[in-house]
């Protein structure tokens, strides 16, 4: 740091403090070659004091911008991470500050007294040291204001290595994806879940997973929210043997309250806590992975189609890839009669991860099971003990849902991800999607089987 504060490389004009970027390369120790494992990255701030640097107390993650919605444009929350307990506070270039209210690592600072439509300037400050200044501007009122939105999936490690793979997250496309959505004036950002690897039965690791999501998106979301789906691959589990080494049996990891992936994913991201109430305690909460909120003349409705997630839910209980429990499904049904009724929404949006109409690698789960009836979730009955279904199949569920948002004047799209590739279709009363009672003719459960009708 000494060498990079003289004059012809002290690029960021640094007096007597400043922050530096540092990648570490990590490497699983074993005979042989010791195995890489990708890279990661964090921040350090310091200060000169005399010959001596010292270290400050740093900024870790963020400050990303939250919650901004018409549902109170007067409000939004700043997060941000440190990497010791201290007080950040949030300065606006008008005067306002707002302070952390205690002494932590993870700060959600709630910003209040906002104009709706307005711009702002706001800046950081954590042990002395203040953060580049940042402008955000607040939601507008309800059915005002023109405004675009992007939406995007899947930005979990590709081919190839290098930053490619930091922490689990493709970094390379995805700060690409947000520099285009910022450069075209995208207001906010929906995103179609699979943000990370997952699959890891370690509830450190899943955090810091999500952390270097939100280090690749922090260019954009620094200034302009971002809202997210829960996905397959944002699984915490617990894990057991099977007869398969390759494998395992997987669980929603519990205690559902505190490490489930529903309840750590909400922990991470700052999200509206509108959603239902699970109909049975026992399960993980709905806080945070399934909600709702308006943006101007738009209803955006998060669902969570990867809930308490078991791929093999009838031997062991849980709910497979793709389904909806009767609590979630009924929310989404009030939540799209409110929109519909509400003369300020002028456009629905629902997204989620698993694609109501899966093309491609994902025809044999998603919602579709090669149009097979027979997944649903499964849960021990309190009076027997035993493992019993807890719902209709899935394909009746989807049809259920199809047939409620059908029936909506507003919905304009149903947004999904998963597949790693970009299709669409405009559906309509003629697209075949398999009906139980016209296309099963030798009643296996299973639709628009080869050469059968498919209606």
């Amino acid at each position: 740091i000494g060498l990079l504060m003289k004059d012809r490389y002290n690029s960021d004009g640094w007096k007597d403090r400043g922050t530096v970027a540092l990648r570490m390369r990590l490497y699983y120790e074993q005979p042989g070659e010791d195995r890489f494992l990708g890279l990661y990255d964090t921040f350090v701030s310091f200060k000169k004091e005399g010959k001596r640097i010292v270290k400050l107390p740093s900024i870790i993650e963020g400050p990303l911008v939250q919650r901004v919605s018409s549902d109170d444009p007067s409000r939004l929350v700043i997060s941000v991470r440190t990497d010791v307990p201290t007080q950040p506070r949030i300065r606006l270039a008008s005067g306002e500050e707002y302070i952390a209210p205690t002494k932590a690592r993870w700060h959600e600072i709630p910003v209040t007294g906002l104009k709706p439509n307005h711009g702002y300037r706001y800046t950081v400050n954590v042990g002395g040291l203040r953060s580049a200044e940042y402008r955000i501007k607040t939601a507008p009122q309800k059915g005002a204001a023109r405004f675009r939105f992007g939406y995007a999936g899947d930005s979990r490690s590709g081919m190839g290595g290098g930053e490619r793979s930091i922490m689990a997250v493709n970094h390379r496309v995805l700060e690409g994806l947000f520099s285009v959505a910022y450069r075209k004036d995208v207001d906010l950002m929906l995103f179609g879940g699979d943000l990370i690897n997952g699959y890891t039965s370690s509830p450190i690791d899943f955090r810091n997973q999500l952390h270097s999501f939100k280090q690749a998106a922090a260019g954009f979301w620094s200034e302009r929210p971002f809202y997210t789906a829960l996905g397959n691959h944002e699984a915490l589990l617990r894990s057991f043997k099977s007869d398969n080494p390759r494998r395992p049996i997987a669980l929603d990891r519990w205690p559902y309250d505190t490490e489930s992936s529903e309840a750590v994913f909400g922990a991470e991201l700052v999200q509206p806590t509108n959603g239902p109430e699970p109909s049975d305690p026992r399960r993980p909460t709905y806080k945070e992975n399934v909600y709702s909120f308006q943006y101007g003349t738009l209803k955006a409705i998060a669902f969570n189609n990867n809930y308490w997630i078991c791929k093999k839910a009838e031997k062991f209980g849980g709910s497979p890839e793709g389904y909806l429990l009767a609590d979630q499904l009924a929310w989404i049904k009030k939540e799209v009669a409110k929109a519909e009724a509400d003369p300020t929404v002028k456009h629905i949006v629902l997204f989620a991860q698993e694609p109501l109409f899966p093309n491609s690698g994902h025809v044999k789960d998603g919602m579709w099971y090669h149009g097979n009836n027979a997944p649903r979730a499964h849960i021990v009955d309190k009076k027997t003990g035993e493992l019993v279904p807890d719902g209709p199949g899935i394909l009746e569920v989807r049809q259920e849902l199809l047939a409620s948002l059908g029936g909506s004047k507003k919905v304009l799209a149903v947004l999904g991800s998963d597949e790693h590739a970009y299709h669409r279709m405009l559906v309509t009363n003629q697209v075949p999607i398999g009906d139980l009672k016209l296309d099963d003719p030798d009643g296996n459960g299973i639709v628009c089987e080869k050469d059968g009708p498919c209606s």
